[in-house]
Parts: structure tokens; C-alpha cells; sequence
């Protein structure tokens, strides 16, 4: 394993959460729910 710099560690969470965030919004969606929005209306 090498040796990453932590900034490429923290992208690579967010972009796993991002991922994460809009796989459940679609099943959400899928399933007639209105996902609530993270950020407020």
C-alpha cells in the first residue's frame, strides 16, 4: 500500500458519500418517497 496525501484521502470520502447520498435518492424516488433535501429548501 503506499502513501497517499490526506487531501486525496478527504476527496475520495466525500466523493464516497456523494455516491452513496444519490444511490439512496433514487431508490427513494423509485419507491414514490420525496427524499428530504440535505441542504434545506
Amino acid at each position: 500500500m503506499g502513501c497517499q496525501p490526506a487531501s486525496d484521502v478527504i476527496w475520495g470520502i466525500i466523493e464516497h458519500t456523494a455516491h452513496h447520498r444519490g444511490a439512496l435518492t433514487v431508490y427513494s424516488r423509485a419507491l414514490g418517497r420525496v427524499p428530504p433535501m440535505p441542504y434545506g429548501d
